[in-house]
């Protein structure tokens, strides 16, 4: 068994609703205390940039970045200095964003609907519409098989073709929360009792339940290099291909870590109780 250890944490300006990891900037979203930028490489204050609204999430392409506005229902765009590159109008109350090859997906959840613009031009390209309460807020990823999407208000989760925007497949699968794409799938975070973890392959839309060491609630999941799951007072390493354990690290017992990246082998965290951004370091065996 590897090991997490706590390498840095760094007091936030607002209570935090977003993390996104660039090349050279950590990105948190921070409601109506807009966002901060954080240098990658030892997680100083790089720039806070107040955006006048409340900011809901917030994505990256690696270079740029794109933050919800829930207050005026649009998403802005700026780059790692924070400079601004753009903004465009979406569907009310925005909340979650993910980004295909060309465009950029916002859950808004008014309607709701989903705004798609282009990545490069920031004009909206399509505004797909929904059922009343179909989807949920933030559970939206994507991946090389499509667009996942938490549907039927968290009873069902959908695949959507990125490019002709039909349903590839839709399957039933309760209290998903949390959603995290790999390259042959995604990964489930579920709410309540029972299992708290799904993999669903891609091809076939198999469900292969996971229990989470401890039965714990999980409050945020993360699928890169490893497969991280955050937990009320713990968070865990586990294969991104099994779910195997392999590592763990206790954390304070209302620590709530509402947002995680793996960023090779670092791990960047924030707490949503004590409005932290937190950097663990990886260790595996």
């Amino acid at each position: 068994m590897g090991s997490i250890e706590l390498v840095t944490k760094v007091p936030l300006p607002g209570p935090p609703t977003g993390l996104a990891v660039g090349r050279t900037r950590v990105g948190v979203s921070l409601a109506v205390e807009g966002i901060a930028l954080y240098r990658r490489d030892d997680a100083s204050l790089a720039r806070r940039i107040r955006i006048n609204g409340a900011a809901t999430s917030i994505e990256t392409d690696g270079s740029r970045f794109w933050i919800a506005d829930l207050f005026h229902d649009r998403v802005l765009k700026v780059d790692e200095t924070g400079a601004a590159l753009g903004a465009f109008r979406v569907g009310g109350l925005p909340g979650g964003i993910a980004l295909t090859g060309s465009d950029v997906w916002v859950l808004g959840l008014q309607e709701p609907s989903i705004t798609l613009a282009d990545r490069w031009t920031e004009l909206p390209t399509v505004h797909l519409t929904f059922g009343r309460d179909e989807l949920w807020p933030g559970a939206i990823a994507t991946g090389p098989h499509g667009v996942w999407l938490a549907t039927g208000h968290k009873t069902s989760l959908t695949l959507v073709d990125p490019d002709r925007h039909f349903t590839r497949g839709k399957i039933e699968l309760w209290r998903v929360d949390r959603l995290s794409a790999t390259t042959d799938g995604v990964w489930a975070g579920l709410q309540g009792p029972g299992t708290e973890l799904a993999y669903v392959d891609g091809a076939t839309l198999a469900v292969r339940p996971v229990d989470v060491p401890g039965r714990a609630w999980v409050t945020a999941i993360d699928a890169g290099s490893s497969l991280a799951v955050a937990v009320r007072g713990a968070l865990l390493v586990l294969d991104p291909r099994t779910g195997a354990p392999r590592a763990r690290t206790r954390l304070d017992p209302d620590c709530e870590l509402t947002h995680v990246e793996v960023d090779g082998n670092d791990l960047w965290a924030v707490d949503a109780t004590h409005n932290e951004l937190l950097r663990f370091r990886i260790r595996l065996t």
